[in-house]
């Protein structure tokens, strides 16, 4: 990521910054997951990780893995649509963010995430939700969390985090969810998408034409 594009939180040096050929910030002593769909590799993988002595590599159930990861691309979505903002500004637009719990809700209530996912689904509230992000930000300090996301997940991998969503839709479906939730909402990123590339193209087809 360029650091230019990088807001600078304090103790970060901008000097030494500028001079660094990768700058890199491990939010938890653990730093990488994996589920253990394929242990003899991930066992491999994680000792190789965990070998310099930084941060480590976890193990963790599939299902466990899943109703970890999963929920937070709802609140990737839902960001992407609000500007990348900053936690504490996630939940000013109340219809927005209501719409995003109920999406991180339908996704913990799969079958395959089990009692524990029926539990979380319960449990998660939009207060709930924006204080794990409120959490997750301050943690990543210096790391500015929001911008990080809006570099990777907006724009390195949102084909692929789009692709997700849709997953999660069909799967829902598949369980006799209507996901009504998160199809709005995906729609919605799918439609702000489109307008940014149409724009694009529109501004490259006039300065084509005034060259």
């Amino acid at each position: 990521m360029p650091t230019s594009n990088l807001p600078l939180h304090a103790p970060t040096d901008p000097v030494l910054l500028s001079k660094a050929d990768v700058a890199y910030r491990h939010i938890h002593k653990t730093s990488f997951l994996l589920d253990d769909r394929f242990p003899e590799a991930s066992e491999r993988f994680a000792a190789i990780y965990g070998a310099s002595g930084v941060s480590s590599c976890q193990i963790m159930q599939q299902r466990e893995f899943a109703m970890m990861t999963k929920f937070m691309f709802p609140v990737f979505a839902a960001s992407e649509l609000l500007g990348w903002r900053q936690a504490k500004d996630l939940g000013n637009n109340k219809e927005l963010w209501a719409l995003t719990v109920r999406s991180v809700q339908e996704i913990q209530g799969f079958e395959e995430h089990g009692m524990a996912g029926k539990a979380a689904q319960a449990a998660t509230t939009a207060d709930g939700l924006l204080e794990i992000w409120r959490s997750l930000e301050q943690a990543a300090l210096p790391l500015d969390f929001a911008a990080f996301n809006k570099f990777h997940h907006g724009g390195k991998v949102r084909a692929q985090d789009i692709e997700l969503l849709k997953d999660c839709v069909k799967l829902g479906e598949q369980e006799g969810q209507p996901m009504s939730a998160l199809k709005e909402l995906l729609a919605r990123v799918q439609t702000k998408y489109l307008a940014g590339q149409a724009s694009l193209i529109t501004t490259d087809g006039r300065e084509g034409r005034a060259d």
